[in-house]
């Protein structure tokens, strides 16, 4: 079965939904467009950005409090050639929309450049308009996505490189989270 589906649920976030939102006025808005979602619709959530700007932790917070599953989809096997890791993961979040319909949550497809980039255009385009629940998809660049596959996305979030009292803030926050304030 391992071979089939990879996936896992994804892990409790390292900061709360209260906090990241408090720097990320848009993160209310997904939130919502989550909350109102019509079971067996579509929503395609793109977040993108530089990489370590909190765009998988926005996913997790997202999910703990709509207190929902976040059904990762899994990176695959290294040793796989790019077209089996491409079909594993396909066919890995087909199956984790199969698993969401049936009992809820949010699909999480982080680093999905390959997905995004590599996937035939008329099959992603398939998969797009046939998903049943919500899922966020997560790359750091959106410059190789044809822009036809960009129009699909429900909505899209850039992530921002942080400033540095930005910075600071959030590893505050991580320390506070968990219970580490006294080491710094």
């Amino acid at each position: 079965m391992s071979r089939i589906m990879d996936l896992k649920t994804a892990p409790r976030p390292c900061v709360d939904y209260a906090q990241i939102s408090k720097t990320n006025p848009q993160a209310s808005f997904v939130l919502q467009m989550l909350k109102t979602h019509q079971k067996g619709a579509p929503l395609n959530i793109l977040f993108y950005g530089r990489e370590g700007t909190g765009k998988t932790e926005l996913a997790k917070a997202l999910a703990q409090e709509l207190n929902v599953p976040l059904l990762a989809v899994g990176m695959g096997d290294e040793s796989m050639d790019k077209e089996s890791l491409l079909q594993t993961r396909l066919r890995s979040m087909l199956l984790a929309d199969w698993e969401c319909e049936r009992s809820g949550g949010v699909i999480l497809m982080d680093e999905a450049d390959l997905v995004l980039n590599k996937a035939e255009k008329g099959l992603l385009n398939i998969i797009f308009e046939n998903l049943k629940m919500p899922v966020i998809w997560i790359t750091n660049n959106i410059d190789s996505i044809e822009n036809s596959t960009r129009r699909r996305f429900d909505y899209s979030l850039e992530f921002f490189t942080f400033s540095n009292k930005e910075r600071v803030a959030i590893w505050q926050s991580v320390l506070k989270a968990q219970q580490a304030e006294s080491i710094l």
